[in-house]
């Protein structure tokens, strides 16, 4: 009981939540100890023929130090950033990891709470966790969550996955194990994606969010604030999400019919409506980059909203009047600090993927009592990629010549990037043959999932303080700019090792060094396309770990980057 006791206290300095559930649990029986030949305490199961060893019966201890000096040479002298082993066992690995892997940070995935506490019952782990580098998860939904913690690929990227065999291929325990390494999976895939959309555009994000702070307003919890307005007309409506997919044009057929439907459409598909003079209830903007203003060409009829995210392009605020534009932003960092500020920012429940998605979630929050989507169309049917109208056709039109008809500028989009989906079944003969890629497949379950949340959504953040005084962009960025400074001391104070784990140097970097990892993200190489294809494999971006010194030095390029931003913004205004 003691070695228990020992295990729990460390578990409540960096998981608590954990140490009272296995307090409460009982032990479980599958597993009985056994002495290793060379003295170290391991278990065997209860339930099979001689009662299967997990582990080596004479030295499990130089098995599991080989197989962590192993993962030193498998990746060229530089261990991977997480280690996830399925299965606890006898903790071999878990000591060898945290003694051999240089700033590895561990992830356990066990069964169940009654098998881990029969496991640290017997094996004193409470360095190791005392280290803040080893982690546990009980089931898949709790398994992703942990690694997107501790697995900051901005930071330190490479990832290894471990199974004990003898308890994973157990039948009792496969299809749990199966299931959390599919989360795993999934969350891995997610990241990556949004390690590469975020390192492409994190520097005009960046500007773009520094230039916008200065339209944004103090926050009102008042009724006369734009987001209250917008929203006392929409709550209660149906409100139709229009992308701007093939399957847009013979929905727009169909309107008239639906007299009470308020449109929100996205910033792709509104040349298309007002092309056909329909005018929309709100227009909604995500991406950073000026592309998105070419849909905008012209200023926005009076009665349409602009609901623009808060990294869009400045510009777009300049086709709309001031009290029919609305700001929001996703789950990042440094909308938080401005939320914080209390700007008038309007947050979302997550960060989405897309511009549907951002829109869906909208109208959600905008109170909507069913919100339906029309355009998105999660492929190309019949190798067709925009609906008639939109500014895509515009550019295929001039870019056309003899030799390259307007067709060609969309053929390019669907060959050989996307391939016939077996998902063409659900569709109409006139729809086929479908052709789709797994990221659209991804955003059309994305988009499924926000129609379905409750309109009574969290923040973005946690409950937010009133803030002390008005908002001022200026004031903002000169306090954010100081505690960047204290981020640099912080970093600098941790000592001159090559590789320090992922949590120590998040810690370190707080609230306002986080909202710069974007930018740290643009020293990697892209992810091949390879790794979206694969579902099989674990997407790593393969470069090499940030050091301490690497990050400091980036900060301080990002420090002076947005003061430059901000003196140009002073000179223009």
């Amino acid at each position: 009981m003691t070695t228990l006791l020992r295990n729990i206290a460390a578990l409540e300095t960096v998981s608590p939540e954990l140490a009272t559930q296995l307090l409460q649990e009982s032990p479980s029986d599958e597993l009985a100890t056994l002495t290793t030949r060379d003295g170290h305490r391991s278990f065997r199961l209860t339930d099979s023929d001689g009662g299967k060893a997990l582990h080596s019966r004479y030295a499990p201890m130089r098995e599991a130090e080989k197989i962590a000096d192993s993962l030193n040479t498998r990746a060229g002298n530089s261990a991977p950033a997480t280690l996830i082993l399925l299965g606890l066992g006898g903790g071999f690995l878990a000591h060898a990891g945290i003694q051999r892997l240089s700033g590895t940070t561990i992830l356990v995935v066990e069964r169940s709470p009654q098998v881990l506490r029969r496991i640290l019952q017997e094996v004193d782990l409470s360095r190791e966790i005392l280290t803040g580098r080893l982690f546990f998860a009980l089931d898949p939904a709790e398994a992703a969550t942990t690694l997107e913690m501790i697995h900051v690929p901005a930071i330190r990227d490479g990832l290894q996955t471990i199974p004990l065999q003898a308890w994973t291929d157990h039948p009792r325990n496969r299809d749990h194990f199966r299931a959390c390494l599919a989360a795993i999976q999934k969350k891995l895939q997610a990241l990556a994606q949004d390690t590469l959309t975020i390192g492409t555009f994190s520097r005009r994000w960046l500007s773009h969010t520094l230039h916008n702070s200065y339209r944004f307003h103090s926050s009102s919890r008042g009724t006369s604030s734009s987001w209250e307005r917008l929203r006392r007309s929409t709550a209660g409506e149906q409100l139709v999400v229009l992308a701007a997919g093939p399957s847009l044009e013979p929905w727009l057929d169909t309107l008239t019919s639906l007299p009470r439907t308020k449109l929100l459409a996205t910033d792709t598909a509104l040349p298309a409506l007002l092309q056909r003079g329909i005018i929309p209830a709100g227009v909604v903007l995500l991406d950073p980059q000026t592309w998105s203003l070419l849909h905008l060409r012209q200023t926005l009829p009076e009665e349409t909203w602009l609901l623009a995210d808060a990294g869009a392009a400045p510009a777009a605020a300049c086709r709309t009047t001031g009290d029919h534009l609305v700001w929001y932003c996703g789950n990042h960092p440094l909308h938080h600090l401005l939320l914080r500020a209390g700007a008038s920012v309007t947050p979302l429940p997550y960060p989405p993927e897309s511009v549907t998605e951002a829109a869906v979630l909208l109208a959600r929050l905008l109170g909507a009592s069913r919100v339906e989507v029309a355009g998105s169309d999660g492929g190309f049917p019949r190798g067709k990629t925009y609906c008639r109208g939109t500014y895509h056709y515009h550019l295929a039109h001039r870019s056309s010549r003899r030799l390259l008809p307007e067709e060609h500028f969309f053929a390019h989009r669907v060959y050989p990037a996307a391939t016939p989906s077996p998902r063409s079944r659900d569709h109409t003969p006139r729809d086929r043959p479908f052709f789709s890629t797994p990221a659209m497949a991804s955003r059309t379950g994305r988009i499924a999932r926000a129609r379905n949340i409750s309109r009574d959504l969290p923040l973005a953040s946690p409950a937010l303080p009133s803030p002390p005084e008005e908002f001022s962009a200026h004031r903002f960025w000169k306090l954010h700019l100081r505690e960047l400074a204290t981020v640099i001391e912080r970093l600098q104070a941790l000592g001159r090792e090559a590789t320090i784990p992922a949590p120590v140097l998040l810690e370190a970097l707080g609230h306002h060094g986080r909202a710069h990892l974007p930018l740290l993200l643009r020293r990697q190489r892209p992810l091949p396309e390879e790794h979206h294809l694969r579902p099989d494999s674990f997407p790593t971006l393969d470069h090499p770990a940030l050091s301490r010194s690497s990050i400091v030095e980036e900060l301080e390029k990002i420090r002076g980057f947005i003061l430059e931003e901000s003196n140009r913004y002073s000179l223009m205004r």
